[in-house]
């Protein structure tokens, strides 16, 4: 019953797979400890039930969740997203005097790029500032009746480094939360690394390393989007019913976590039986 090889690269290969698995066991079992401390997290669930039920009831599934109630999901797990209100462009001064000026405006229906012209307006200071801001949109983006041309309208958020975080339900495996280098081009750049939820905040940092935004985050910023990580991941595993997130961007400045822009999908309630991984300890 003693290993036997013919040759020592076989030998050598047979003992470099039991270390790989021993790491991985020593890993498992420290992520699986931490996880055990995801439960003392301050979090309201029932807060984010009620606003599920609520879009699922008004709304129905599959229809993106209002940017209020998704700040309200959001916040109720410990994520920051400034106030943003969704307003026919010709609220959208209105609503920007009561937010508190800067504010940023976003149309709905975008082009590619960082201006008016494409949707987005940053750093307005005044209702004049807000009101050349949307009538350029409108003029380049708008279709045949104005008054049907939506915007977001969001108080400013300070500069920082742009990732995105997105979370969705894999019928195979169960929520996945993904991470990734975040802004306008994110799909075209593919920066993505994933991990099944729950998230412990070593397998966040680890799924931040593995992808090429972690290079442009210091200690203090990668601190910050592990803990964002973490949260989806909560957040997602507590509630089937999200089918879809995306935060993108997730602004990163001075060691804080901002999310810019969320689109959020649900579904009604579901619990189908999934495979699972278990690590055996005796």
């Amino acid at each position: 019953r003693v290993p036997s090889f013919a040759f020592p690269e076989q030998a050598a290969a047979a003992l470099g797979r039991v270390g790989f698995y021993s790491r991985w066991r020593e890993r498992e079992l420290a992520e699986a400890a931490e996880r055990a401390d995801l439960a003392e997290l301050s979090v309201d669930v029932a807060c984010v039930h009620a606003a599920i039920d609520a879009h699922l009831v008004e709304v129905g599934a599959g229809v993106p969740v209002s940017p209020d109630r998704v700040q309200a999901m959001l916040a109720a797990y410990g994520i920051d997203m400034p106030p943003t209100r969704l307003v026919p462009a010709a609220e959208a001064v209105a609503v920007a005097d009561a937010l508190g000026y800067p504010v940023a405006i976003k149309a709905v229906h975008r082009a590619v790029g960082r201006s008016a012209e494409a949707g987005v307006a940053l750093d307005l200071v005044d209702a004049d500032d807000v009101t050349a801001s949307v009538e350029t949109m409108v003029a380049h983006l708008g279709g045949a009746d104005p008054a049907e041309f939506m915007v977001y309208v969001q108080r400013m958020l300070p500069p920082g480094v742009d990732v995105r975080v997105q979370a969705h339900d894999d019928p195979s495996v169960g929520p996945l939360v993904t991470a990734g280098l975040g802004g306008m081009q994110a799909d075209l750049i593919g920066d993505e690394a994933s991990r099944v939820a729950p998230l412990s905040p070593r397998a966040a940092a680890a799924l931040l390393a593995d992808t090429r935004v972690a290079a442009a985050l210091d200690a203090r910023a990668q601190a910050a989007v592990v803990d964002v990580l973490v949260r989806i991941g909560r957040l997602v595993d507590d509630h089937p019913e999200f089918a879809g997130i995306d935060l993108n961007p997730v602004i990163v400045a001075d060691g804080v976590a901002h999310v810019a822009d969320a689109t959020v999908t649900l579904q009604p309630a579901a619990h189908p039986e999934r495979p699972f991984r278990r690590l055996e300890t005796d």
